[in-house]
């Protein structure tokens, strides 16, 4: 009887403390299309992983940020390579590089300093689970499509149903697909920016793919019905973007 009261008590308090994580992926061809002077765009080729993958942006618990960091840690996009370096072993140094170009800014300094510091695990720990997250989404069947239509346009409703099938009808309302708004010298069509999986787990090490909550808190704008375009990795214009850098 006191097996199964303690049993029963662990089920009732994993789910009550579960926690809400949110994996934030992005299209980097868009987002060095407006931004070719930025470091994480400066060297990007055809042939390296983002430029036909969806790159790391970040692993954010949804419970808080910055904890227990000093105020001069909070600093803004541009000095964020003035923030304490991570420490990692050379093989995930080398695959967060991989699939994270803003590093080359200090965005992963940012990441651990706003994000990783509340995730309860060391550096080591949490850059590695989100590069394999990383990885894993792009051996998905949505990664699939999104390489097929590149500098083509797809449908939001054909990226949501192959989001749906492949892991699970909670994704209907738990992975939201950013996109820059249209302008008139391309059309007006929307592109892909970024993708957010809005997850839960008991902890980090325990976040994957097919644990949606189905109702997200502060569900970001969202892209449109109708066409998206892919963009290719390219020459990007001057103009300006939509600011969603977290």
């Amino acid at each position: 009887m006191r097996t199964y009261l303690f049993g029963f008590l662990l089920f009732i308090c994993g789910s009550v403390f579960a926690e809400e994580y949110v994996l934030a992926v992005s299209w980097q061809p868009e987002y060095c299309h407006y931004r070719i002077h930025s470091q994480a765009c400066q060297s990007i080729n055809a042939e390296q992983f983002v430029a036909t993958n969806l790159a790391l942006h970040g692993l954010w618990p949804k419970s808080a940020s910055y904890c227990q960091v000093d105020g001069d840690k909070k600093v803004k996009k541009g000095g964020w390579a003035d923030l304490p370096a991570v420490v990692l072993t050379p093989e995930t140094k080398q695959s967060l590089a991989e699939v994270m170009p803003g590093i080359a800014g200090g965005i992963d300094r940012h990441e651990w300093a706003k994000h990783g510091t509340c995730s309860g695990v060391s550096q080591e720990a949490y850059f590695k689970k989100s590069v394999d997250l990383t990885k894993q989404i792009a051996k998905s069947e949505l990664s699939s499509l999104l390489r097929s239509k590149i500098g083509q346009q797809v449908s939001l409703e054909t990226l949501q149903g192959v989001a749906n099938t492949e892991f699970g009808k909670n994704a209907e309302n738990g992975l939201k697909f950013l996109c820059n708004p249209g302008n008139k010298s391309e059309d007006n069509t929307q592109a892909l920016f970024e993708l957010r999986f809005f997850l839960q787990a008991d902890s980090v090490e325990d976040v994957n793919l097919k644990n949606f909550i189905s109702s997200p808190i502060n569900v970001v704008p969202a892209c449109k019905d109708g066409p998206i375009y892919i963009r290719p990795l390219e020459t990007p214009t001057a103009a300006p973007a939509a600011e969603t850098t977290h």
